[in-house]
């Protein structure tokens, strides 16, 4: 590395360092451009997960729905909507032999009837898996 400063002298968005700069790396505010996020800086309040692309206003329930199933397309997901994450994620936590207690605060059921409902989709797939790893059949 050059102790003489390094400086830009193009259009593009490149910044002066020098080697007593006390930091190498300039960071870079979020263009509008690159991060639906930064549209809009006048709301500090603005918690919305979810986005449209004209406005930086809040995606309506329908909006999402539509930006999941064509998302979904996108990756070839069939039939890709919010609830199959649900069922999606407290599956691969119990396959994964997670805690039923911890999967439960986390998605915020008070019941272990949810645990039965949600995991109900892929009971025969853990199953199988736990047998494979308790190894039973190869202790004849």
């Amino acid at each position: 590395m050059s102790t003489s400063p390094a400086t830009a002298s193009s259009s593009t968005a490149k910044a002066t360092v020098s080697a007593s700069s006390p930091s190498a790396t300039v960071a870079h505010k979020p263009s509008a451009d690159t991060c639906p996020r930064a549209r809009d800086t006048t709301d500090e309040n603005n918690q919305h997960l979810f986005l449209t692309e004209r406005g930086a206003r809040q995606l309506k329930p329908n909006g999402i729905k539509i930006m999941l199933r064509r998302r979904g397309n996108d990756s070839e997901i069939p039939h890709m909507h919010a609830h199959r994450l649900r069922h999606t994620l407290s599956h691969n936590w119990q396959l994964e032999q997670g805690n039923e207690s911890d999967l439960m605060a986390l998605m915020g059921w008070k019941s272990t009837d949810m645990l039965r409902c949600y995991g109900n989709s892929a009971t025969a797939e853990r199953a199988q898996s736990t047998h494979r790893v308790l190894e039973l059949g190869d202790r004849v």
